[in-house]
Order: structure tokens, then sequence, then C-alpha cells
């Protein structure tokens, strides 16, 4: 009886999705973008409806530049429990 060719080993035939990622990723084969607008000082970064705080009638009341200024304080939050999260205003 003939004898069987040895199957590849699995680590020879498995292909990653991860292979030349740096070359796929569209973030790193695209070139950068020179045309992006200034961030608008009047836009908030999320919207109030996602701010816990915001489920409050006196922080719903609150002026506009005091409402801008509360907004992002539960990011600040939680991203100052990220170890070496840093946000600054």
């Amino acid at each position: 009886m003939a004898e069987r060719p040895a199957a590849p080993k699995p680590s020879k035939i498995y292909k990653s999705a991860f292979d030349k990622w740096d070359k796929a990723s569209w973030v790193r084969s695209k070139p950068h973008q020179q045309d992006l607008a200034a961030f608008r000082d009047d836009l908030d970064f999320f919207p109030e409806q996602l701010a816990i705080l915001f489920q409050s009638e006196a922080v719903r009341k609150c002026p506009a530049p005091t409402r801008s200024k509360i907004l992002p304080r539960p990011v600040n939050l939680w991203v100052g429990r990220i170890p070496g999260g840093t946000i600054s205003a």
C-alpha cells in the first residue's frame, strides 16, 4: 500500500486576520486628513441625553454655559479611573 504524504502542520496553513494589519488598516494606510475643520467650542462632545446628571431637573434648568461645563464631568471621572488617564480642561 502506498504511503500517504504527511499533512501540513496547522501552523503552516493558518491565516491570521491580523497578518499585515498595519498595511491593511484604514487608519494606517490612508493619508492624513489635512482639510479637517477646527473643533468648534460651542459644540458638545456627546448629547446631554447620555449624561446621567442631566436627568436632574435642576441641571437641565442651568444656563447653557454651565451645562456645557457639567457635561464632560462623568467622562472625566471614568477616564481618571484608567491608569494613566487624564483629561485637562
